[in-house]
């Protein structure tokens, strides 16, 4: 009879046939859903810990009968390694299976490569490193019971292209656990820890199933599904439920696998197919944060929903997209410092530099600090981003229209903005102080704070609402995922003297640089209606 591992549920998350869980890993029995396992076990005792991981590294790659090692007490900095196991057979290691026992203390586990093979591990602990549990390449079955992580780096564990492998009990003490299923099903079953943050990925026609997430804080934190599923404790994907859309801890998925075979209905081009949900209006099963990828200049991009009919009824139906993270190469916003628009052209954005490598433009633009600057000529119409983009995708972009603010005064240097108009921001644009903080942060003059020009035209886009996690930015070559953090660019000029414009600081908080730095970013940014 199946031992129920989740308590008193009306429905089960995980069925016991699906991965033969047991509420111990006992050596007396064997796996019904093993195939042709030894019914014989060989048990091993080691005097230390060291000779523990000597006898695993001596264990023949392909079992020839069931494997039982009793771990002693102890601690070693030396890394309990599994490496390319196969057949069919257990190999069952028991380390400290109560509270309270003292511990077997590893630097890291890894579990490497292994495949059919049925690995159990129990009441291990590890001390070092990033990611000191970490389970790679394997189609093996691989259980961690009541496995502890302590003073580990970012991560307590990582599960990688690998499919088949439970985390039961453990605990990842003020780190998180990364889990990334590429092949095949995860089951993450009662996780305990503080402060942690548990990420979760599904990939392909993987799955992750979860469950008593304990005292796991944040623990939903980064879960995407990437054509795979994500699963809670009532069998709903994680990503479709409207609870964690409304907390806003949401992230989104691949709409180009979510809607696979309506995109195929368009010849996959998946750009005709939201250009045509956009105008019918039919935005069911498509979120804030969900995203399409675009790849520009040999740049992988998320291009993920920043808002649906935001600015709508001054506009027609639309979705604006802002890429999660940055094109590749510094933009400065202009070549020197300066932040006024021109006699020939107002708008401090439409006249800058960054506005012409947007777009893709010849056009003149700012060299000089002062009033009615001399300009020089720049030709991005190869160069820029505009140009490079896929021709599908250009079809189906409609300029961003808004009430654009105006800053530019024959004879003079303004240091805030003194009018507006409604005006073309660009097919490719930035978004504002306000579409991003909600509130004009830098880009309003403190002496005169009543000045609406800069921020009235705007509104916060959903996506940057109630948190700093989507304004946090990486470079498309480093995403933010990895820890690749920079400062990105803004539509907006500051209050601040001396050609300063508005910017968002690689932690996600309001910034400013001056116009002509050379070490800030830009995110793609485009309005599809």
């Amino acid at each position: 009879m199946p031992v129920e591992i989740f308590g008193q549920r009306k429905q089960r998350l995980i069925d016991d046939n699906e991965i033969g869980l047991e509420t111990t890993f006992s050596s007396s029995r064997i796996d019904s859903q093993l195939i042709n396992p030894s019914p014989t076990w060989r048990t091993y005792n080691p005097a230390t810990i060291d000779e523990a991981i000597d006898l695993i590294a001596s264990l023949p790659r392909r079992l020839p009968e069931n494997v039982s090692v009793r771990i002693p007490p102890g601690t070693t900095d030396r890394t309990l390694l599994f490496r390319g196991f196969s057949g069919s057979n257990i190999i069952s290691i028991f380390g400290a299976n109560a509270v309270g026992e003292q511990t077997r203390t590893f630097g890291m586990v890894f579990v490497e490569n292994c495949s059919n093979a049925d690995i159990r591990l129990e009441g291990l602990t590890v001390n070092y490193g990033d990611m000191p549990f970490r389970v790679s390449m394997c189609t093996a079955s691989v259980r961690f019971r009541m496995c502890n992580s302590v003073n580990a780096g970012w991560a307590g564990t990582q599960i990688q292209h690998s499919q088949n492998v439970v985390l039961y009990e453990c605990m990842f003490s003020n780190k998180s656990t990364v889990v990334a299923a590429t092949i095949g099903k995860i089951f993450v079953v009662n996780l305990s820890g503080s402060s942690n943050a548990t990420a979760y990925t599904a990939f392909s026609n993987s799955d992750i199933r979860v469950a008593n997430e304990g005292t796991l804080q944040y623990a939903i934190y980064g879960i995407t599904a990437q054509g795979g599923q994500v699963i809670d404790s009532l069998g709903r994907r994680i990503a479709d439920t409207p609870t964690y859309i409304a907390n806003r801890i949401y992230q989104g998925i691949d709409l180009s696998q979510r809607f696979a075979s309506e995109i195929a209905g368009f010849g996959g081009d998946q750009w005709a197919w939201i250009q045509s949900r956009i105008r019918r209006g039919d935005y069911e099963g498509i979120n804030v944060k969900d995203w399409l990828p675009l790849t520009v200049a040999g740049q992988n991009f998320q291009m993920e929903v920043a808002g649906l009919n935001t600015y709508t009824p001054q506009a027609q139906n639309h979705i604006d997209f802002i890429s999660r993270d940055c094109w590749a190469e510094p933009i400065p916003w202009n070549l020197v410092n300066f932040n006024n628009g021109l006699a020939s052209e107002p708008s401090a954005f439409r006249a800058s530099n960054i506005y012409a490598f947007l777009n893709g433009l010849a056009t003149d633009v700012p060299n000089a600090e002062t009033a009615d600057p001399e300009t020089t000529s720049v030709d991005y119409t190869a160069t820029g981003i505009w140009p490079q983009l896929p021709a599908e995708l250009r079809n189906v972009i409609v300029p961003k229209v808004a009430l654009v603010p105006i800053r530019y005064a024959a004879g003079l240097l303004l240091t805030e903005d003194n009018s507006w108009v409604w005006s073309d921001f660009g097919n490719l644009w930035l978004p504002t102080e306000v579409e991003v903080y909600g509130t004009a942060k830098w880009s309003i003059n403190n002496d005169n704070p009543s000045n609406a020009f800069g921020a009235g035209g705007f509104v916060q886009y959903p996506i940057f609402a109630g948190g700093v996690m989507s304004r946090i930015k990486g470079l498309s070559a480093h995403p933010s995922a990895f820890g690749g953090r920079v400062g990105w660019q803004l539509g907006s000029a500051t209050g601040v003297p001396g050609g300063v414009v508005a910017g968002v600081g690689h932690l996600g908080h309001a910034g400013h640089y001056v116009a002509s730095f050379s070490g800030v970013f830009a995110p793609l940014c485009f309005r599809v209606a």
